[in-house]
């Protein structure tokens, strides 16, 4: 009944709470315009996480890149995930949504390399498929996975067609 206090979950709430009727967790998820994203981009370089850094590839196409500015956090993090992932412990619901998401752009191995990463693999899923945000995630994330590759191959298929 109460509007979160922080303002960014507010307005993403206020844009998911805007629709007529319910939505499923995926369709909130691609509600959220490029405003909230940037809000939360805004918020972790404010909070001196990381800084964002523009450059070329290629010395053409332009690019923003996101390095660390202080890697404490990025270490507590690793750490808190380390602990649910290789050692089992329960995931707190931060924890959960993290490795839902690593999960769902099968990650979650390339963040401990140094350990099995099947075990690694089917831990992060164990926990994305108990978090009901995972499922959402995981579509989201097929969904513009999918769209990238319509996106690639059809001018490709026209082209190799003519």
């Amino acid at each position: 009944a109460e509007a979160p206090a922080d303002p960014i979950l507010a307005r993403a709430l206020g844009e998911v709470a805007d629709a007529r009727r319910p939505m499923k967790p995926e369709a909130a998820i691609e509600k959220l315009d490029s405003e909230v994203r940037a809000a939360v981009f805004e918020r972790v370089i404010d909070r001196g996480w990381v800084r964002e850094s523009r450059r070329k590839v290629l010395g053409i196409f332009p690019s923003k890149v996101w390095p660390p500015v202080d890697e404490s956090h990025e270490r507590g993090v690793r750490h808190e995930l380390s602990g649910v992932l290789v050692e089992g412990l329960d995931p707190t619901p931060r924890a959960a949504a993290l490795i839902s998401l690593l999960s769902a752009v099968d990650a979650a191995a390339k963040v401990f390399p140094d350990t099995d990463r099947k075990m690694i693999r089917k831990r992060a899923k164990e926990i994305a498929d108990g978090e009901w945000a995972g499922a959402a995630v995981r579509k989201a994330v097929d969904a513009i996975n999918s769209a990238v590759f319509v996106a690639v191959m059809v001018p490709a298929m026209a082209a190799g067609s003519s």
